[in-house]
């Protein structure tokens, strides 16, 4: 599966916001680090990022960044879908209507912001539940190794 992201539209429509306040260039990197991690996860996946104007961030394998220069990132984005052969194969993220009704002229699908960012979060949450589950059994293994050993230093 791809996703084409309307970056600064997911950015500025979730908590990434915060970090944009400081640089529009802190929210892209916050963003491609949390896309990031999701991809790590999910190896199949292709992700192309489309941000509006120019910049420096490049993308990494199965990421791929497009600043759509003189246009916006919405006609970049429809600009991609419109010249492509495999568009339902494709998920466009936004929440502006116009991707959103792009989308569905070229046959793709399309996925709102706060969707995409709980389907991105929730492996950061699954990876958090799996560490505190092993940090609790490491404890308690703790605990079970010291009462034994107490027990057989009594016995002996």
């Amino acid at each position: 599966m791809k996703y084409i992201l309307d970056g600064y539209n997911i950015i500025r429509s979730s908590y990434l916001k915060k970090a944009d306040k400081y640089s529009s260039e802190t929210g892209q990197i916050k963003f491609f680090s949390l896309i990031q991690s999701y991809r790590r996860e999910h190896l199949t996946l292709f992700f192309i990022i489309v941000f509006d104007g120019v910049g420096n961030l490049t993308g990494s394998k199965g990421i791929k960044i497009i600043y759509s220069g003189d246009i916006s990132a919405d006609e970049k984005i429809v600009d991609i879908i419109s010249q492509n052969d495999e568009n339902e194969k494709y998920i466009i993220v936004s929440d502006d209507r116009q991707i959103q009704e792009g989308a569905k002229i070229f046959g793709c699908k399309y996925m709102g912001v706060q969707s995409f960012i709980k389907l991105v979060e929730n492996i950061k949450s699954q990876k958090t539940e799996k560490t505190d589950y092993f940090n609790k059994k490491h404890i308690e293994l703790s605990k079970i190794k010291k009462e034994l050993g107490t027990y057989y230093e009594k016995k002996f």
